[in-house]
């Protein structure tokens, strides 16, 4: 900017400079103008107590049976149900109690993946403990609410102050004394409260879209087992008496002796598709299966090249993720176009804790890429609809089958012999087209739905952003 100064005329409240450098992505001036005053900022040593958790001691671990003292986890930030959460016994907790999270506590995420809060719930007689992992932020001021506090550390302002404060090392990490110098707006009561209103509001509109959502998705099985004629047998008695069941060494398949593989379930949905006689090998109407690989050394360290498609790429909704890509080298990619990707292949997850999802090639961007040794590439003849074959295996009774034939202890998996052995109803192509076409208008809307929540709660988010700066300036 060299010598260059605004007249002494111009309010600095509303025209001011900075640095091309200290904008970090945001060009809203209001936004900068927050950033460049602390004046309007109050560290939240001034407003709270932070303590941080405790790691299971060495030698000790999680209780088997159900107790009323449970352990917090940094993976129940997405799913905070008290039941949910693990048990320890009364002798652990009374050893770690000093550690325990309370109801109304702020939780905020301080190693591995940082930043993430949630205002904890506790309503039982169950005592928490919380991770290491975590820390638990107290207020001991009466200027700000736990509920805005827990929106206000989300916003942008607060995540990049998070992000800039942690070490970035193997695993990111956030002091403690990093929490207690993260500085935040206050605005009035009034305010605070608009905003947690609007937020739950949006929230809840978000929630509702998703169940939306799913409803539309769960109708699906029972859409696809109707056109294909296939009705299943309804298990009703669970007990253990009903679960317990005997089976001649003859009757032995493949060598499996786990008694999972031979669970009713499996059997009645297997009887069906054979008596009903209207099903093929998947192997009759495949082109290739085949898995990938990766150069020596993996792939960490490449930044730019070919994309490499694995498990983590497989999203839940059936088609490709490549927001934490992966690449190969070009050269290495030519070596290996026996698993180039082609618009409608179909990829399966071979191993690993997500061993069964599947997804479609459906993007250009996504075609002429290649996979990695953790799935299977599954390109099929013009006799089949791949987006019928799609939803057939992501259906809860296709997908059954496929769960049916993971093996492995530690690791579990898929062989390719078990995979081309998959019985799969394949009607005639028209009926394929038809019901491919149906479930994709499904599918098209359940997007939709979660798209307009994912966006809806984005502009709520924008919009108190805007409602605490304009406020604060």
């Amino acid at each position: 900017m060299g010598n260059f100064q605004l007249s002494k005329q111009v309010d600095p409240n509303k025209i001011f400079l900075t640095k091309f450098s200290e904008l970090e992505g945001r060009f809203d001036p209001l936004f900068c103008l927050m950033r460049l005053s602390d004046k309007n900022l109050t560290p939240i040593k001034n407003i709270a107590i932070v303590k941080g958790g405790k790691r299971i001691p060495k030698g000790k671990t999680f209780s088997f049976e159900k107790t009323k003292y449970k352990y917090f986890r940094v993976k129940d930030f997405d799913n905070c149900r008290i039941d949910n959460l693990k048990n320890i016994s009364e002798e652990l907790f009374n050893f770690l109690k000093r550690y325990e999270v309370k109801d109304k506590n702020l939780i905020i995420s301080i190693a591995g993946t940082i930043g993430k809060t949630i205002l904890f719930a506790n309503n039982t007689d169950n005592r928490v403990i919380l991770t290491e992992n975590s820390a638990k932020i107290i207020l001991i001021s009466s200027e700000v609410t736990y509920e805005f506090l827990n929106i206000i550390l989300q916003t942008e302002l607060l995540q990049q102050q998070i992000m800039a404060s942690s070490i970035q090392t193997t695993i990111p990490k956030l002091g403690i004394d990093k929490i207690l110098q993260l500085k935040i707006p206050i605005p009035s009561k009034n305010i605070q409260a608009n905003i947690v209103m609007k937020m739950d509001k949006a929230y809840q509109n978000k929630k509702n879209k998703e169940i939306q959502a799913q409803n539309l998705l769960n109708s699906i099985d029972d859409y696809l087992l109707d056109e294909l004629g296939i009705e299943l047998f309804k298990e009703i008695d669970n007990s253990l008496k009903a679960r317990v069941f005997t089976k001649k060494l003859s009757d032995v398949v493949n060598g499996r002796f786990d008694a999972g593989y031979y669970q009713k379930k499996y059997i009645n949905f297997e009887n069906v598709l054979i008596n009903k006689g209207e099903y093929v090998l998947l192997k009759k109407i495949l082109q290739i299966l085949e898995s990938g690989s990766r150069p020596t050394g993996g792939v960490g360290n490449i930044e730019s090249g070919v994309l490499s498609f694995g498990g983590t790429h497989v999203s839940s909704d059936g088609y490709i993720d490549t927001s934490k890509a992966k690449y190969i080298p070009i050269e290495y990619h030519q070596k290996n176009l026996a698993t180039a990707t082609k618009i409608d292949d179909l990829l399966l997850v071979k191993d690993g804790a997500t061993t069964g999802k599947i997804a479609i090639i459906q993007k250009a961007e996504h075609e002429n890429q290649n996979i990695n040794e953790h799935v299977f590439l599954m390109r099929l003849k013009d006799s089949v609809n791949p987006i019928y074959l799609l939803s057939y295996l992501k259906s809860s009774f296709g997908n059954m089958q496929i769960k049916r034939e993971i093996t492995g202890a530690t690791v579990t998996g898929l062989t390719k012999d078990v995979v081309n052995t998959l019985k799969i109803p394949l009607p005639p192509l028209e009926k394929q087209n038809q019901i491919a076409k149906h479930i994709g208008n499904i599918r098209k809307q359940a997007k939709q739905l979660q798209t307009e929540a994912k966006i809806e709660l984005e502009q709520a988010k924008q919009e108190i952003e805007a409602m605490i700066l304009s406020e604060k300036l």
